[in-house]
């Protein structure tokens, strides 16, 4: 049985949309919050909050950051990309899974 606390904290976890937690799940990924120029009529340009998913930078495992996907101006877009590609999403992970065809 969980005790009150573990209660409340699973009950304050925000949950992301399904197809969003999919392909985190599937890929170990991060939502990457960042901030990007966007042209507009007037300069200089302004910084939009973007969201993507990917792997942050850790400097001393020696991972560079990434993207895995195009950045959006709200995690709904995101999801709404994610939902989109699914399919594909699912292929790629099976295909990683399944490991390197060789055609020797």
């Amino acid at each position: 049985m969980a005790s009150i606390p573990d209660k409340r904290l699973k009950g304050s976890t925000y949950s992301y949309p399904s197809a969003l937690d999919e392909v985190r799940d599937l890929f170990d990924l991060t939502i990457i919050r960042d901030l990007e120029e966007r042209a507009g009529s007037k300069a200089p340009a302004r910084l939009e909050l973007v969201y993507a998913l990917g792997a942050p930078e850790e400097l001393a495992a020696g991972i560079r950051r990434y993207r895995m996907t195009p950045s959006f101006c709200s995690v709904e877009e995101l999801n709404a990309f994610c939902e989109r590609h699914l399919k594909r999403f699912r292929e790629i992970s099976r295909a990683q899974a399944s490991g390197p065809v060789c055609g020797c």
